[in-house]
């Protein structure tokens, strides 16, 4: 027996009131999203390793060993575009890798305007060499393929702000301060910062 007409209907709003919603979620929050394409058709795409992981794992693109106490560029095969702006990529260390093979990640930040292939910096601080399978050419690729890394997406804060102070600023605080000082008075550190303030 069919369900009623109304009911339908009213399904179907609900269901596209919760696609409203989700998609002005998103776009409030302006989630970061991940578009990579391949540079070579055998690289790996980055897949999750769970529903609710973290990150995207990355896969190597060659058959790899990371030397004992030594380090190992390794190629991904993919390149990424971050959306949307002020967004940032991290590549971090797989948790099981730096526990069983005190593996770690380096230079792990990809700037929002690169668009080259992503290379992961594996370090070895283990007195074994460290062996990294990739069967590109085999059926079970995906499955034989060690993950190196997690790749996630993240806003970039908007608090962060770094700016330069002129040497000839802080040579007329540090004149003021003189000067004070021969009066046989002091200025606070606090005092000090709102006069290099005022004369930037």
């Amino acid at each position: 027996m069919s369900a009623p007409k109304e009911i339908n209907n009213l399904s179907e709003t609900i269901v596209r009131k919760l696609q409203e919603i989700v998609t002005q979620t998103m776009e409030q929050e302006q989630v970061p999203i991940l578009k990579y394409n391949k540079i070579v058709s055998h690289a790996f795409e980055p897949t999750k390793g769970s529903l609710k992981a973290a990150g995207y794992d990355l896969k190597s693109l060659l058959n790899t060993i990371v030397p004992a106490k030594d380090k190992a560029t390794i190629p991904t095969g993919i390149k990424l575009e971050l959306e949307p702006q002020n967004c940032y990529g991290r590549i971090a260390p797989k948790s099981g890798l730096a526990v069983n093979h005190f593996i770690d990640v380096g230079a792990g930040v990809i700037d929002e305007d690169y668009r080259g292939e992503i290379k992961v910096v594996l370090f070895n601080h283990s007195d074994e060499d460290f062996h990294i399978p990739c069967f590109a050419i085999s059926r079970t690729a995906a499955a034989a393929a060690r993950a190196v890394a997690a790749l996630v997406a993240l806003h970039k804060p908007n608090w962060f702000h770094l700016k330069l102070y002129k040497p000839v600023q802080r040579l007329e605080v540090q004149l003021l301060a003189a000067a004070a000082a021969s009066r046989g008075t002091e200025i606070a550190p606090q005092v000090s910062l709102r006069i290099l303030k005022l004369v930037e």
